[in-house]
């Protein structure tokens, strides 16, 4: 080998080493960037802190609730998550505060959106709204200790002749009660609903079925003996859905993003097969 070809090695060799250098810094370099940019698509997100399962609740241990959040919607978001790379943080606060923290997010930059919302004129206003997540049938419950023979219900219209009960921070525009007027809305939690419903102090309570049968994967059957479902004739399934804050500067990105994700979800039947894993209320669904 001659000294000039020893040479050229050696040049190779250095021109090599700087190739490998430049690349680990890049390498690093992107890295670094990916990691700051995984940091800003954390989207932040609340939901009601009195659960909402099968959707979203504490997960139990033994009887003992925990500080994980799971359910069939939390399952959703992973699915999500996977399709557009956004890190959902969600963390239970009361439902009211929730939305007014989405709807002060240019403000306050806390919660960029809320989940297992349905659809109201008021909200539509206030928040942009994804793709519809799920479906429920709207309906209500009553005792049977009251109404032996059952409650003629054909229409919404119909509820609204009898006393009714729900619940604090909900709103029953679309079984007939605008406003939340003509209805009792003192109750703070499920259990406590079901419980004037069973004393007498209503005659039902506009609500669909698998939140009330889903409170078995707490470990509770708040539904006491006698009190019953029964679908609204007629109605259309309710949908819920995501809703983002209208004061984000990147909300209609996020729009974007998670609808293109639901859609591809919901063609190949995914979010449908998420759910009724965690479904527990069989025919009342």
């Amino acid at each position: 080998m001659t000294d000039e070809t020893k040479q050229v090695l050696v040049v190779k060799d250095d021109e090599l080493a700087r190739m490998r250098i430049g690349t680990l810094f890049r390498t690093l370099l992107t890295g670094c960037v990916f990691s700051a940019s995984l940091l800003a698509e954390t989207v932040n997100v609340c939901d009601d802190k009195a659960e909402w399962p099968p959707y979203s609740y504490n997960e139990r241990v033994d009887g003992k609730k925990t500080k994980k959040i799971v359910g069939g919607m939390i399952d959703v978001l992973d699915a999500i998550s996977e399709k557009t790379g956004l890190q959902f943080k969600l963390k239970y606060i009361p439902w009211k505060r929730c939305l007014q923290e989405v709807d002060r997010f240019g403000t306050t930059k806390k919660y960029e959106m809320f989940i297992n919302g349905s659809y109201k004129e008021e909200r539509g206003e206030k928040y942009y709204v994804t793709l519809p997540i799920y479906h429920t049938t709207p309906g209500y419950w009553y005792s049977r200790k009251r109404h032996p023979n059952g409650m003629d219900i054909k229409t919404t219209n119909d509820l609204t002749k009898h006393k009714a009960c729900g619940l604090l921070g909900y709103q029953y525009e679309s079984y007939g009660f605008p406003k939340n007027k003509g209805i009792d809305t003192g109750s703070k939690s499920f259990e406590a609903v079901f419980i004037k419903l069973d004393l007498g102090r209503c005659d039902l309570v506009p609500q669909s079925a698998p939140v009330p049968f889903g409170f078995k994967a707490l470990g509770k059957d708040i539904i006491p003996e006698g009190v019953v479902f029964n679908k609204m004739p007629g109605n259309l399934p309710g949908n819920f859905y995501m809703w983002i804050a209208k004061t984000s500067p990147r909300g209609l990105e996020l729009l974007a993003r998670i609808n293109h994700a639901i859609a591809s979800l919901a063609s190949k039947d995914k979010i449908h097969e998420i759910l009724l894993k965690h479904l527990s209320c069989g025919k009342h669904c």
